[in-house]
């Protein structure tokens, strides 16, 4: 676990203001950024995308697409998740999401 990130996420106003980070685990995807799962000790689970500060304005745009996704996306046809924070914090940039659980079928 890279203790530098997990200490810049503790940084982060809501929602880890509300709940102490249980686990903190790295998931598949993305090239250019880093993944993470996200397990609050009050059982809410968050999706952290971490890039080097230097990238934040490459997850800032991510960021300010999902919102318009979701503002014109039919809920009942897809599911976009709601940026929760973006923060630069010491050497990262860290866009957090709700944990969507995927199912196959």
């Amino acid at each position: 676990m890279n203790q530098d990130l997990l200490e810049a996420l503790d940084k982060v106003q809501a929602p880890l203001t509300r709940s102490a980070i249980e686990e903190f685990s790295p998931v598949n995807g993305g090239c250019i950024h880093q993944a993470w799962r996200i397990k609050l000790t009050n059982g809410e689970q968050l999706f952290a995308k971490t890039s080097k500060k230097e990238s934040w304005e490459m997850l800032s745009v991510e960021s300010k697409g999902l919102k318009t996704l979701k503002k014109w996306a039919d809920p009942n046809c897809l599911e976009i998740p709601e940026p929760i924070a973006l923060k630069r914090i010491g050497k990262h940039a860290i866009l957090l999401l709700p944990w969507i659980e995927l199912q196959s079928g």
